[in-house]
């Protein structure tokens, strides 16, 4: 349902559309621009509990990999101020999509 995709079953096959309107959610959020601001509004939607500051360090490097928080900040501000920019549009929703794939598997997603 995040991600979508190519899926086999019983020998046919399926392509799935993505079916969480990630960029959607993001946009409702106040400075999503600011990483940690971000990750925490998701984990207050997503979750019963608040995460803790290890699991906000994990899930931000899920977002941007080894790179500083400016570096989302600058991208999602680019993209807000472009929105029809394709290729940034692309690229903010794939680490999204990584994002929230990640969360939906975690243990506090699924005690809902």
């Amino acid at each position: 349902m995040v991600e979508g995709g190519n899926f086999s079953y019983n020998d046919e096959n399926y392509n799935i559309t993505a079916l969480i309107p990630v960029l959607d959610i993001v946009n409702n959020i106040t400075n999503a621009y600011n990483p940690d601001v971000l990750i925490s509004s998701l984990a207050e939607i997503m979750f019963n509990y608040p995460i803790a500051a290890n699991q906000l360090t994990s899930l931000k490097d899920i977002l941007i990999p080894g790179l500083p928080d400016f570096e989302w900040s600058v991208e999602y501000s680019d993209y807000l101020a472009d929105p029809d920019n394709e290729a940034l549009a692309q690229s903010v929703e794939n680490k999204l999509r990584n994002l929230f794939s990640v969360m939906v598997r975690m243990s506090e997603f699924q005690i809902m």
